[in-house]
């Protein structure tokens, strides 16, 4: 077998030390664990590969995320005709009718 040549790399001493400890977590010297993780095939989709979603699911997520701000932003916009936000007014009224906590007056 050829003998591999020398390459220069230039991690930080806290990026090296993580390497050492990775490499020997998996059993094996620095040099082979680089050349394995570089080399390893690539996890992430690519231009082609299938979704996990499909492309309804993709439109029920995102209506999902659309109807949950508006619900957000209803609950946070000011109540008409008063100086707080629906979700202070639930808070106060969670404050005066709900069970007090130890030591506490009502």
């Amino acid at each position: 077998m050829k003998q591999a040549k020398s390459r220069c790399l230039y991690p930080t001493p806290a990026q090296w030390s993580r390497i050492q400890a990775r490499a020997k977590a998996a059993g094996m010297k620095v040099s082979p664990f680089l050349v394995a993780c570089a080399l390893k095939p690539d996890t992430k989709p690519r231009a082609g590969q299938p979704l996990v979603l499909t492309a309804e699911e993709q439109r029920e997520m995102v209506d999902g995320v659309a109807r949950l701000d508006l619900c957000s932003r209803t609950m946070l916009a000011p109540l008409p005709g008063m100086d707080m936000s629906a979700i202070e007014a639930v808070a106060l009224l969670c404050r005066l009718f709900a069970p007090g906590e130890a030591g506490e007056k009502r």
